[in-house]
């Protein structure tokens, strides 16, 4: 860190840290236990190979396979959990500006990393989930800064540094901003339409491609293997199961897509295989809502609603449920990550011209007019107005 920048530090805090830090250590002497066994029985194979030639049976291989790719997912496991053990315990963050740059250093321990960012590329700093992290948007994409110290310094922090580096809260703008998983295009049919982000999903396509091409190799081989004992005929024929559906999967990613049609007054979910395009479901309403899970967290979700939707019943703090799916859509749900859900239904609603309610406040209202702060149906208000991105009622 540049030694004339004046950093703010936020260190771990809280007594329930140590709680939580206590069973990731007693969790982390079982993941030792487990990775000494893997690699125990993953040298094993490998001191058989290096002794001389040898044959492997169908289940040796098999079993080989599982715990090689166990493995790679159990470590990547360990590391996040000593990760987070750490930052628990003896985490620090120091966050500074200094000669046009933002400095970020995080202290886990007796390692620490660094990151700068240049201040004119970031585009929005923002508390998001129910912990309040502090998060950057650089370049369409979403880069945590620090989830230490307590919820007032890190709202201070936000403060300190959208005053220093001049940026606005870009969530709260009427016309709202589209979140980088999502894009506006124009279909071959000269509609425009909102679609899952393009570059995103031919790589998820490629991916899913090797890892079909990886499993019908690995499919052959046990029916080569098993062709004398035919033991590995069962295991062979899930595994090409797999690949099957892996090389399905690939096929969708990469010629077929659900989209939402953006006309005036009304939305329309259509799905794209290829050539073909059906219409499956016609919004003329949106919502934000907000649900917690069995561990307590926090879901926001932008729902698209038919004109025909019935009335919902909802608890004082902002929780529906809804059995009518044939009604609704879900546009958009995240866990913890309010922003981008508010934002992308904020453009949404602004391009299509549809009213919002949001309902992911502690104490919601009606729907409102945001041109002339009265309900569509109220006497006065213009229910065609060019925009009705609507906010909830101010709290009380």
């Amino acid at each position: 860190m540049d030694p004339s920048a004046n950093p703010i530090v936020l260190r771990s805090r809280g007594v329930a840290r140590y709680f939580s830090g206590g069973f990731l250590a007693f969790w982390l002497c079982g993941w030792a236990l487990g990775e000494g066994f893997a690699l125990w029985f993953l040298g094993h194979i490998v001191k058989r190979l290096v002794s001389g030639p040898t044959t492997f049976g169908a289940g040796e291989i098999l079993g080989g396979g599982f715990i090689l790719v166990w493995l790679s997912f159990w470590t990547i496991g360990g590391i996040a959990a000593i990760t987070e053990f750490l930052r628990l315990v003896f985490g620090e963050d120091r966050i500074a500006i200094a000669h046009g740059r933002l400095h970020v250093r995080h202290g886990r321990g007796l390692f620490w990393t660094e990151r700068t960012y240049e201040s004119n590329t970031i585009r929005g700093i923002e508390q998001v989930g129910r912990a309040g992290r502090v998060e950057i948007e650089i370049g369409g994409r979403t880069i945590e800064l620090t989830r230490l110290g307590s919820a007032d310094e890190r709202e201070e922090l936000v403060r300190v540094l959208r005053a220093q580096l001049g940026v606005a809260d870009r969530t709260d703008a009427p016309e709202g901003v589209l979140p980088p998983e999502w894009e506006a295009i124009v279909t071959p049919e000269g509609d425009r339409a909102l679609v899952p982000n393009r570059r995103t999903r031919a790589l998820q396509a490629r991916v899913a491609f090797g890892v079909a091409v990886a499993l019908g190799a690995v499919a052959a081989l046990l029916v080569r293997a098993g062709l004398d004992s035919g033991a590995a005929f069962v295991p062979a024929a899930i595994v090409a199961a797999l690949a099957v559906a892996c090389g399905a999967g690939a096929r969708w990613l990469a010629r077929g897509r659900m989209e939402w049609r953006i006309g005036s007054g009304r939305i329309t979910h259509r799905k794209r295989d290829g050539g073909s395009l059906v219409e499956e479901f016609v919004a003329h309403r949106l919502r934000i809502e907000i649900t917690n899970d069995s561990d307590g967290d926090d879901w926001y979700e932008l729902v698209a609603l038919a004109e025909e939707a019935p009335p919902e019943t909802s608890s004082g703090a902002g929780l529906s449920w809804t059995g009518h799916s044939k009604h609704r859509r879900t546009v958009d749900r995240r866990m913890e990550n309010a922003p981008p859900v508010r934002s992308l239904a904020r453009w949404l609603a602004h391009a299509a011209d549809l009213p919002l309610e949001d309902r992911s406040t502690r104490k919601w209202g009606g729907v409102r007019s945001a041109a002339a702060g009265r309900r569509p149906d109220e006497p006065g208000t213009d229910s065609g107005s060019a925009l009705r991105a609507l906010e909830p009622e101010a709290q009380s």
